[in-house]
């Protein structure tokens, strides 16, 4: 009998215990405390070892250092090939990460410049995505600067500035320069995408357009390319709410995506909107007809000679422009 009212006393005592100090005990405490940031959770999760800890930070500091070396050695060929882009300006700008690799091993390097709000509109900025315009590429970098200095948190950007490195660096046996508008496997990124219609995927489709104009060959077949399937990825993982790709040399501004008033039908700087069609394949093609998400093309009037840098600064500012009026129009639809 006594052991039975000790017991029953012992019970009584548990069950007195507030829900959520019984429940901290049958969770995983990581993952409550990353989740809740309670004090209470917090304290489960016992301190890292100091060797642990050490053992961290080497591996971070190593791949900050693996990155940066990265960095350096693309920056150095890309500063070799395009006279409006000197080392610093490529190297300086803080990247995050690479995403991947192309099909010659060059990093495609990628920054972040986060927003303050996490509602904030996601922009994914591609440039270079063919190898022969120049100009797309260097852009990038200047306005990438631009938001080195500037960037107020209002936006949430990923800049992918180099993402055909291969085409764009591309030599003969000569070593002189003969960047091409596809990769080195001679397949153009911007038709190598998952097109919106299944009979595009098909092999006699892709064929046949190989021998139509060989510098629009789509692959044999969709995400063929390392180059184009980093940037699958990264539409899939981001989810950003628009793209943004640098072209030439049409001097216009293309638009895959909802009708007016979505359409950034004023431009950017001196270039007009007019529609150029979509191309099976093509990153329009893919992210707003197969993903839904709005692609802005900025085509620039000239792949080999820059704009001034008031129509860089122009340009900018009307894009920026635009974004503002989206985020306070409310039209992109929610994540």
């Amino acid at each position: 009998m006594l052991k039975f009212l000790i017991l029953l006393f012992l019970t009584s005592l548990v069950m007195a215990q507030p829900q959520g100090y019984l429940n901290s005990y049958h969770s995983d405490p990581i993952v409550s405390s990353s989740q809740s940031g309670s004090a209470e959770h917090s304290e489960l999760v016992p301190n890292q070892p100091a060797a642990d800890q050490s053992s961290k930070a080497k591996e971070e500091e190593a791949k900050a250092k693996e990155l940066a070396q990265q960095v350096s050695s693309l920056c150095q060929e890309v500063s070799n090939r395009l006279a409006s882009v000197d080392y610093s300006l490529c190297a300086d700008l803080g990247y995050d990460r690479v995403l991947g690799y192309s099909v010659q091993s060059r990093p495609i390097i990628a920054k972040h410049y986060p927003a303050h709000d996490p509602e904030a509109i996601r922009v994914l900025f591609i440039g270079g995505i063919h190898g022969d315009e120049l100009t797309s590429v260097s852009a990038t970098f200047l306005w990438m600067n631009t938001l080195n200095e500037h960037h107020s948190g209002a936006f949430d950007w990923w800049f992918v500035p180099v993402s055909n490195p291969d085409g764009l660096l591309r030599q003969n046996e000569q070593g002189r320069w003969t960047s091409t508008r596809g990769n080195i496997n001679d397949v153009d990124l911007n038709r190598n995408f998952t097109p919106s219609q299944n009979r595009y995927q098909e092999p006699r489709y892709r064929q046949a357009q190989q021998a139509r104009n060989p510098r629009y060959f789509p692959g044999d077949e969709p995400l063929s390319e390392p180059e184009s399937l980093v940037i699958d990825r990264m539409i899939l993982s981001y989810q950003p709410d628009i793209i943004f790709s640098v072209h030439a040399p049409h001097g216009i501004i293309d638009f895959d995506g909802p009708p007016m008033p979505f359409a950034p039908t004023a431009g950017f700087g001196s270039l007009g909107h007019r529609a150029l069609g979509t191309f099976p394949g093509s990153l329009g093609d893919f992210a707003w007809n197969r993903m839904g998400v709005p692609v802005v093309t900025i085509e620039l009037a000239s792949a080999g000679q820059m704009p001034s840098d008031l129509e860089i600064r122009r340009m900018w500012r009307d894009m920026v422009r635009y974004l503002f009026n989206l985020q306070q129009s409310q039209m992109l639809p929610k994540r």
